[in-house]
């Protein structure tokens, strides 16, 4: 856990250094929301779960949940999917 830790502190340091943005670097996920209607979410690794009513996104470390109503993904490529619908929450979910 801690050389985990140590890890991630290097890389973060590194991309300050040489002014990269940490999500690229650390593969991080880009979450973009207009208002409540429409997300943009980079560097995600597939869906899991599609319903109207709740979206559930796989990451490097985890998932993103999206719930709300008559959710729908309007795009989605290798990196990047776009939802659109009413977007009540956003919540990233850990892996043990």
């Amino acid at each position: 856990m801690y050389q985990e830790d140590g890890a991630k502190k290097v890389t973060s340091q590194v991309a300050d250094l040489f002014e990269i943005p940490r999500d690229i670097v650390m593969n991080l996920p880009k979450l973009t929301l207009i208002g409540n209607m429409l997300m943009y979410l980079e560097n995600h690794r597939g869906i899991i779960q599609y319903d109207p009513e709740l979206i559930r996104v796989n990451l490097m470390r985890g998932e993103l949940r999206i719930s709300g109503q008559n959710l729908i993904i309007r795009s989605i490529i290798s990196e990047e999917i776009v939802v659109e619908g009413r977007i009540d929450q956003v919540s990233f979910v850990k892996e043990d």
